[in-house]
């Protein structure tokens, strides 16, 4: 069931974006791209469950910003616990390519914590 919440939400492709300009607009397709983001762990509460941790890298300098911006995910609400873990790398940006104030689902690796 704690999947079927979020699996029946969530984007298939591609992150959520909010007021980022577009490649055809700027004409430079890497203006796009975020210069800092975060790691955020969401604990999903779901009654009569067992909580569920979810990882997300968000496009957003600021660890409050990263933390409030998940609530625009499909199938993230508000009691749902969300803790910004720590700063990603301008690596993890890349490999990402994280768009300005996008969310993506980061992939559960054991060292993810600890970047890369």
């Amino acid at each position: 069931m704690n999947s079927l919440r979020l699996a029946s939400r969530v984007p298939r492709a591609e992150a959520v974006t909010t007021g980022s300009p577009s490649t055809a607009s700027t004409g430079n397709p890497a203006a796009e791209f975020a210069k800092a983001g975060w790691l955020v762990e969401v604990i999903l509460v779901i009654a009569n469950k067992s909580p569920e941790r979810r990882f997300f890298a968000v496009g957003v300098g600021n660890a409050a910003e990263a933390e409030a911006a998940l609530l625009r995910y499909p199938g993230i609400l508000h009691e749902d616990q969300r803790i910004a873990r720590r700063v990603l790398a301008l690596r993890e940006l890349s490999d990402l390519r994280l768009r300005i104030e996008a969310i993506r689902p980061y992939a559960s690796a054991p060292n993810m914590l600890q970047g890369s």
